[in-house]
């Protein structure tokens, strides 16, 4: 049986990949398209400045990046134990990586808790949602 002594938070994080095809670099309102949130909706502000936070949680996830943080040997090595960055960076994409946390409540945590998965030809998003 496992115990755990010290500080234990309530708080969420939910990481997410944003990969674009080809060299196109990550943009904020390439994210907000992807919400279709028409201009003129009330919900418009929010759509913004969740791809906002997700812009600034962003980072370039390339191969060297991919094996640092997952431990891999080979970029061969993460495509066959099904690491989603690679795959995407195999499929032409440039790949992007973050994470959200709900600690300080807002958009930030809205996100945090939503799970959202996209796919087209030319972006893709995954959100797993909070834990």
């Amino acid at each position: 049986m496992k115990y755990r002594a010290g500080f234990v938070s309530n708080s969420s994080s939910s990481s997410f990949i944003i990969a674009v095809r080809g060299e196109e670099k990550l943009n904020v309102e390439s994210l907000v398209g992807l919400f279709q949130v028409p201009q003129t909706s009330p919900m418009y502000d929010i759509a913004v400045d969740m791809a906002q936070v997700m812009y600034n949680r962003s980072r370039l996830f390339d191969e060297k990046e991919i094996l640092y943080q997952f431990g891999y040997d080979s970029i061969e090595d993460a495509l066959e134990s099904g690491n989603r960055h690679a795959k995407l960076l195999a499929d032409g994409f440039t790949v992007y990586g973050g994470y959200a946390s709900d600690e300080d409540g807002g958009i930030e945590a809205m996100l945090c808790n939503t799970a959202i998965d996209y796919e087209s030809d030319d972006i893709v998003l995954y959100c797993e949602g909070g834990y």
